[in-house]
C-alpha cells in the first residue's frame, strides 16, 4: 500500500472521529447545559492551546524530515530513490493533514467558543 493510500485512510478516520465527537459533544453539552461547566471551557482551552502548538510543531517536524529525506534520496542508488521520494511525499501530506486537522479543530472549538 502506498503512502499516500494510507495517509488518505488516516485523514478519512480523523476526520470522522472529529466530526462525531464534536457533533456529539456539542448537542450534548448544550442540551445538558454543560456547555458552559468549568469541565467543557477548559477542554476548549485546551483543544485551543494544543492546536496552537500543532500549527507550529508541524511544520518544522515536517521541514526537518522532508530535508533528512532528501539528503539521503541524495545519497541512494536508483532503486532507493524512489522509496525516499515516497517518503518525501508522505512527509508532505502528513503535515498537510496536521495542519488542516488543527484549522478544522480550531474553527469548530471558536463557533462554541466565548
Amino acid at each position: 500500500m502506498s503512502p499516500v493510500t494510507k495517509a488518505r485512510k488516516h485523514l478519512r478516520s480523523v476526520f470522522a472521529a472529529a466530526a462525531l465527537l464534536l457533533w456529539s459533544a456539542g448537542t450534548k453539552f448544550t442540551a445538558l447545559g454543560i456547555g458552559e461547566s468549568q469541565i467543557a471551557t477548559g477542554t476548549q482551552k485546551l483543544l485551543n492551546d494544543l492546536t496552537t502548538w500543532l500549527l507550529i510543531i508541524a511544520p518544522i517536524a515536517g521541514t526537518v524530515c522532508i530535508i533528512f529525506f532528501a539528503i539521503r534520496r541524495a545519497m541512494a542508488d536508483e532503486q532507493d530513490q524512489k522509496q525516499w521520494n515516497n517518503r518525501i511525499v508522505a512527509a508532505v501530506i502528513s503535515v498537510a493533514i496536521a495542519l488542516l486537522a488543527s484549522v478544522i479543530i480550531k474553527l469548530v472549538t471558536s463557533y462554541y467558543g466565548s
